[in-house]
This record gives structure tokens, sequence and C-alpha cells, in this order.
């Protein structure tokens, strides 16, 4: 008899898994399928990153990201639905400058899910040339709640 006590599969991707369990010497192989699911909502990735530059004239980024949740497996949870943990709002903060002024201010949006994905649409951002803004996307409650946005950067405006 053989026994196996606290046997993990690490990044175990969602389907059907086959354990195969074989003995050379007794000439025995066995095979155990595995039925993966999604986990819990663990962390946030970009399926689609926000603009890296903008410019005053137009502050509306041309890209607005698309966010995701995974596992803690790395696997894209396909619902929200049925989870321990919820995740039901989205918080982006940045800083920026608004044009002509000399202080940085900071803004703080609220996005709801559609289906299991954010899309975020009307993010603007002003501000100085040479600096560099970052923004924060958060769902409270995940054990990795945050997600920084590559810099982004203001340019030059047209002659």
């Amino acid at each position: 008899s053989v026994s196996f006590t606290d046997l993990r599969l690490v990044n175990a991707p969602v389907g059907l898994l086959t354990l195969r369990f074989y003995d050379e010497s007794f000439g025995w192989t066995t095979y155990l399928t595995l039925s993966i699911t999604e986990g819990e909502p663990h962390r946030l990735f970009f399926q689609r990153s926000p603009s890296r530059t903008t410019k005053n004239s137009q502050p509306t980024l041309a890209i607005q990201p698309i966010i995701g949740v995974m596992d803690l497996s790395g696997n894209v949870l396909t619902t929200f639905e049925g989870k321990d943990r919820p995740v039901d709002v989205l918080f982006v903060n940045y800083d920026y400058h608004q044009v002509g002024d000399g202080a940085p201010s900071e803004i703080s949006r609220a996005f709801q899910p559609a289906g299991n994905l954010f899309r975020i649409e009307g993010l603007t951002l002003t501000g100085r040339r040479g600096l560099e803004y970052v923004m924060n996307f958060s769902v409270p409650g995940l054990p990795e709640p945050s997600l920084l946005s590559d810099p982004i950067t203001v340019d030059n405006c047209p002659a």
C-alpha cells in the first residue's frame, strides 16, 4: 500500500489532470484523474494595459485598460459568482497635474465588473512633461489587491 500526505498541485490549470502512478519493480501502473476548478480571486492582471502616453490637449487615454482577476494558481476567473471573496468594485487612484496648475491632485474612481472583467472607460490624465504618472488599480479584500500601471508620460504639445 502507498500513501501520500500533503500532496499539492502547484499552478495546476483548470480542467482535467491525470496523474500516473507506476512501480517498475512490480510492473503495475494506475491512473488518477482529477478535475481542477477555479480557485478564489487572488490577484489582478492587465488583459489590456492603459496607454503609456497622453496629451494635455486630448487627455482621455487612447487605450483604456481591461482588468481581469486570477486565482492563486494563475487561472483566469471566468466568473465572480459563488466565490467567498467578493469582487464587486475596482478602484483606480492616481495623481495628475491640471494644465497650468502647480500642485498635484489625486483622483479616485470606482468601476463595477462587466462579467468577469473590469472594462475601464473614460480615464483621463493631464500632467507635466518629464514626469511619470502611475495608476493604482485595486480590489479590496484580495490577497494581492493592487496592480500598478506602467509609467504614463505626457507628450509634447503640438506646435
